[in-house]
């Protein structure tokens, strides 16, 4: 299904798609339709996706993207609008590389544009999530301010649910960092780590319901997103089999998750996000302890402790390092140092964004300043050390024949560490013994691997905001 999804041709606008009706001379069209998302601002204007229901009285079943300039009151989820304006067809990239307005919008389903002329609010339906949501990063914002606000708001809801500046949007881009603002499995796993270090005295139902409720939250703060989803669908079958007393092997769970979600939505297929989430995933799991082993064998005793911290993201890009020169022709030059560099700091940044978040919802605004007050400087440490990196010679330009060269030499070495992972899942047994280790390091104990509970999702998503 994988296969079919990603070989088996582009989508295809349906029979009642919204751009069958683009008029020849770009006249005005009247349009009916409900916004899936908040509309995104960018200068004076904004844009949204909308669920299309009615075009010129006829009916249409399809998405299309409304634009609004000048925009003073960007409308919001749920909101049902009748528009009028030019209906278009969006202009496709120049470069396969260079992907143009035609190329994100067809990844997200929509085949035209529409220019608004005039708008008119049909309906404001009450959205108690989506109203959480922008509370919870309207509060953030200002209590710590646009760029170390933004940040701990995108923490807890993710950069897809929160409106950041774009020069701390680039800035962690350029790093290698995207993942940190992209709600994925390392979100949750700090969620459904501090759940079950509170309900570690509780009896077995009460741990499982606290967990539930961790795992809920998560979602309806970050939305059904790709990764979102794959986490959630992912941490929740690793812990029940944990608690059944069975042993998870991660990479059947996988396997699980991953066509479970493509049987929903097979169009997931052809996500960026999904190909890049399922490849970090798959690299944690084979290639992860293996690497954690041949550092630990490599490293002076005293520096050991650096064996996980580097495994886990080089795991992670070497898998996701094909789809990057593939979808976007490079790959972030730092990364690794980068993610290095910013772990120790991610971890206790993103639990203290989370309990600000709660506070926000049940404490008095003008509380808020007093307590984010030493989380924003822990925040404003992380951007201080994005922004330096960012900064580096080529850490622009990225990476890309040395990227193409570096992934065919790392074919080899990876196939070995992932052969080791399979046979170890395949016996249930995490001690297998690494032949690759042997040969670059020359022998040595292997010690235990502690494998992140989860991957960088999505790291470099250029394609989802408008050109």
């Amino acid at each position: 299904m994988l296969l079919r999804g990603l070989f088996w041709g582009a989508p295809l606008p349906q029979a009642s798609d919204p751009s069958h009706s683009i008029q020849q001379n770009c006249s005005d069209v009247q349009l009916t339709g409900r916004l899936l998302a908040d509309a995104r601002r960018f200068d004076d204007a904004c844009s949204a996706l909308v669920a299309v229901e009615w075009i010129d009285a006829v009916r249409r079943d399809g998405r299309t993207e409304l634009q609004l300039r000048p925009c003073p009151d960007p409308p919001r989820q749920g909101w049902r609008v009748r528009v009028r304006g030019p209906l278009k067809r969006p202009a496709a990239g120049v470069h396969p590389l260079l992907p143009g307005p035609a190329e994100r919008l067809a990844a997200r389903g929509s085949w035209s544009q529409l220019r608004a002329t005039s708008i008119e609010v049909l309906n404001r339906p009450w959205t108690p999530i989506a109203d959480l949501r922008r509370q919870v990063a309207d509060r953030l914002q200002a209590a710590a301010g646009p760029e170390r606000g933004g940040l701990l708001a995108a923490l807890v809801l993710g950069s897809a649910q929160v409106q950041l500046p774009d020069e701390l949007r680039q800035a962690f881009r350029v790093a290698g960092l995207s993942h940190a603002l992209a709600a994925s499995g390392f979100h949750l796993s700090v969620l459904l780590g501090a759940a079950l270090a509170v309900g570690r005295c509780l009896g077995r139902s009460l741990r499982l319901a606290l967990a539930a409720l961790a795992l809920l939250i998560f979602l309806l703060c970050a939305g059904a997103q790709p990764s979102v989803v794959r986490a959630v669908l992912m941490g929740a079958t690793a812990l029940l089999i944990r608690e059944s007393g069975e042993r998870s092997r991660g990479f059947g769970v996988l396997l699980l998750t991953l066509s479970l979600m493509l049987l929903v939505h097979p169009a997931w297929a052809r996500s960026i996000g999904f190909q890049l989430s399922a490849a970090a995933t798959t690299g944690l799991i084979l290639t992860g302890p293996g690497l954690e082993r041949w550092w630990a064998e490599c490293l002076p005793t005293r520096l050991g402790w650096l064996a996980p911290a580097l495994a886990v993201p080089l795991a992670a890009m070497s898998w996701t390092l094909p789809l990057q020169l593939l979808h976007f022709g490079s790959a972030p030059l730092y990364a690794l140092l980068a993610n290095l560099l910013a772990a120790p700091l991610l971890a206790p940044l993103t639990l203290s964004a989370m309990g600000l978040a709660l506070a926000s919802l049940l404490l008095p605004a003008a509380a808020l300043p007093l307590l984010a007050w030493p989380v924003a400087q822990l925040a404003a440490l992380l951007i201080a050390l994005v922004s330096w990196i960012s900064h580096w010679p080529s850490s622009a330009h990225g990476c890309g024949v040395a990227g193409a060269r570096l992934a065919a030499m790392a074919v080899d070495w990876l196939g070995a560490l992932a052969a080791d992972g399979v046979a170890a899942h395949a016996v249930g047994c995490g001690g297998a013994g690494m032949r690759s280790a042997g040969r670059w390091c020359g022998g040595g104990s292997a010690k235990p691997a502690a494998l992140a509970a989860g991957p960088p999702s999505g790291p470099w998503r250029t394609r989802q905001y408008l050109s």
